[in-house]
């Protein structure tokens, strides 16, 4: 089991996560200024919070470059991470709660949990793999679920039946629309055309056909023919 060696607060989890998620899993470059944008405060703080962690072995820090997380702080922020999407799935799994509203109700949670509470329910989930929005969960040893196979869906040829695993969306009329169609990760969909003039794409779901427009097709993700898991789902 992971030990934190780090005394954290909000502020150390929302800035931990915030480089972890911009800078590996969106693959942007991690700037003072992106991350005043992303946590809403100023520079002045990041730089501050900057020259903290690095004291402490957490980041890589030098003015004027990019902010990068050592290995100590990779496993912290993918311990805020867990916690984060176990919340968002138990939020919607066992207590039904709307996936627009499941993301600020974590965001309060993640901050006030142990990780021993975080082993409880992550064992009463069923020990999943992915979060309501098919975002990967780390283990508790910080070890994230295989995605070599994993594929946009605009990469997909026509005929071809997947299941979705990740829905990179948080507007919540689009959550509204895909709720409607039942369009989710875990479901399977077949691709029957694709349209090249605007990128939209005609699949089947449960056995009714619609048509996705571009903006909404390349912001989801899947694998052919795996079993991803999603709790007992």
């Amino acid at each position: 089991m992971y030990f934190s060696l780090l005394k954290m607060s909000v502020s150390i989890d929302n800035f931990l996560k915030a480089v972890y998620v911009l800078g590996i899993e969106e693959g942007k470059k991690v700037t003072g200024s992106a991350l005043a944008a992303r946590l809403g405060i100023s520079s002045a703080g990041i730089t501050d919070m900057s020259r903290k962690l690095s004291r402490k072995g957490i980041v890589d820090y030098s003015p004027y470059k990019e902010i990068v997380l050592t290995e100590t702080g990779k496993l912290e922020a993918l311990q805020v991470i867990r916690k984060h999407r176990l919340w968002e799935l138990f939020l919607y799994k066992v207590l039904n709660m709307d996936m627009a509203d499941i993301h600020k109700e974590a965001e309060r949670l993640e901050h006030e949990t142990s990780i021993e509470l975080m082993h409880r329910l992550d064992e009463f989930l069923g020990f999943p793999q992915y979060d309501p929005h098919g975002e990967p969960i780390p283990s508790i040893e910080g070890l994230l679920p295989d995605e070599s196979d994993l594929i946009p869906l605009v990469e997909v040829n026509e005929g071809m039946r997947v299941k979705i695993i990740r829905i990179s969306i948080r507007e919540k009329e689009v959550y509204e629309m895909f709720q409607h169609y039942g369009i989710k990760p875990g479901i399977k969909i077949e691709v029957i055309r694709l349209f090249d003039f605007d990128g939209s794409m005609e699949i089947r779901i449960k056995g009714e056909k619609l048509i996705l427009p571009g903006s909404l097709v390349t912001l989801i993700l899947c694998k052919e023919g795996k079993n991803v898991h999603y709790g007992d789902q």
